[in-house]
């Protein structure tokens, strides 16, 4: 689901005080087991804390903005960093099997 609904690639938003990833979400389709095609798109978004929290994260035009203080952050090499985040996401498509959703957003700098 969170690789199907949002655009590629992600942005990196940085401004005085918030500096954040921005993704746009984009509709999504999926085949149901007897071969009809649904569409939708994800409607709502939580992110876990460094603290360990779920807070959510609002929808805006279609862009969710979730701050860089939230990422784990890690040094692969002298050129690339590497941040993550646990994604917490309800949609449209499939509400029935799959009230909500979690993914890692993997980030490559």
């Amino acid at each position: 689901m969170a690789d199907n609904g949002f655009e590629k690639p992600a942005k990196l938003l940085w401004k005085p005080r918030k500096e954040y990833i921005e993704l746009t979400v984009r509709e999504m389709k999926a085949m149901t087991r007897g071969g009809a095609i649904l569409s939708g798109h994800i409607q709502t978004v939580k992110c876990r804390t460094r603290q360990d929290v779920l807070k959510s994260i609002e929808i805006v035009d279609n862009k969710i903005q979730i701050p860089l203080k939230e990422f784990e952050f890690e040094s692969m090499s002298e050129r690339e960093i590497t941040a993550q985040i646990q994604l917490f996401m309800t949609s449209s498509v499939g509400e029935k099997r799959m009230p909500e959703s979690m993914a890692t957003l993997i980030v490559r700098c």
